[in-house]
């Protein structure tokens, strides 16, 4: 039987046979590489069509020339060509090793041309520190999922009256008849939150909420359970008081939150963050709405309500929310371990 990398001398060793087997299988798998990325970026629309593609579009117009086109160029000719030599016993010492050198020379060029491609924005450049940075950020980790202040652990044993599952605040009907229901359930709940309402009121004080957060899966970030029963609770007081006709003092209730719900979206370094804001924001927004449909407010409690939204720009807003995901992924990747199931 004749092996597809015979030998040119029988008398050539396992190990010489084992070594230019594997030179050549890497020099294929290389060029395999090298092809896929030139028939990405060099068929007319493939990048386009294969990222439309992958990203789970279930139109299959786009098929045949992301995928099939792709495949064909980057796996079938690298093989076919290798296979070929292989028959043609081509791939003798001096080709292999021209073949690895011109490689070389390649991957060189690539990883010197535009290196700040690979991470041209360190996560300090998008979420850099100020003034009061460290204040700022221990005071809202006292309630996080691995350093809880000693008030954020009492808080987590505390067995609130008012359900985790609320009716949605925009259908005014519903929420108003849950709020009504529940209400000794409501007024009970926040006296016992009032250590946490001072926290948020005193994230509240500061101009800045800055984040510290390492570019880590294993990092400490803040704790979800505590900020949904906080938003919760301010959104049911707060309707009752605008059920009570006291809408200035809905509007005060609702306005700290609001302040640190946008203060934590600016700085923001990881998702989990942004989410919970942006979480928070909307139900206070909402609440807010139901108060000014329902109840007497002054002209100064809507101005400070007005203030407390702010004149961020929505696009800044957007981009750094993408480009958060971009400045965490090496450092996030790098500490990944690959599970192989079998």
């Amino acid at each position: 039987m004749i092996s597809l990398f015979s030998l040119s001398s029988a008398a050539e060793r396992h190990w010489l046979r084992l070594l230019r087997f594997t030179l050549a299988f890497g020099l294929a798998i290389v060029c395999t590489a090298l092809a896929a990325l030139a028939a990405i970026g060099g068929l007319p629309g493939a990048l386009d069509r294969f990222a439309y593609s992958i990203a789970g579009s279930n139109d299959f117009s786009n098929f045949p020339l992301s995928q099939i086109g792709i495949f064909t160029f980057a796996i079938l000719l690298p093989l076919t060509l290798f296979v070929f030599a292989a028959y043609k016993h081509w791939l003798r010492w001096t080709v292999l090793t021209v073949g690895w050198l011109v490689i070389l020379a390649v991957l060189c060029w690539m990883a010197w041309d535009e290196p700040t491609i690979r991470q041209s924005l360190t996560i300090e450049e998008l979420s850099p520190t100020f003034s009061g940075t460290e204040q700022s950020f221990d005071v809202l980790m006292q309630y996080s999922t691995e350093t809880p202040s000693a008030e954020a652990k009492a808080f987590a044993k505390i067995n609130l009256s008012l359900p985790l599952s609320l009716p949605l605040i925009s259908e005014s009907k519903k929420w108003t008849d849950f709020v009504a229901t529940n209400r000794s359930k409501i007024e009970e709940d926040w006296n016992i939150l009032a250590p946490q309402q001072r926290w948020i009121n005193e994230l509240a004080g500061f101009d800045r909420i800055c984040d510290l957060t390492p570019p880590d899966l294993k990092a400490n970030i803040m704790s979800f359970k505590s900020w949904r029963s906080i938003v919760q609770h301010t959104c049911a007081f707060a309707t009752l008081q605008a059920v009570d006709g006291h809408g200035d003092d809905a509007i005060a209730t609702l306005v700290p939150l609001l302040e640190v719900s946008r203060e934590l979206q600016l700085s923001s370094r990881t998702l989990v963050r942004t989410q919970i804001a942006n979480i928070a924001e909307r139900m206070m927004l909402e609440t807010a709405s139901y108060v000014l449909d329902h109840a007497s407010v002054s002209v100064a409690s809507r101005a400070r309500l007005l203030t407390a939204l702010g004149t961020e720009n929505a696009s800044a807003l957007a981009r750094h929310l993408i480009l958060m995901e971009y400045v965490q992924f090496p450092s996030v990747s790098g500490g990944m371990k690959l599970v192989l199931l079998r």
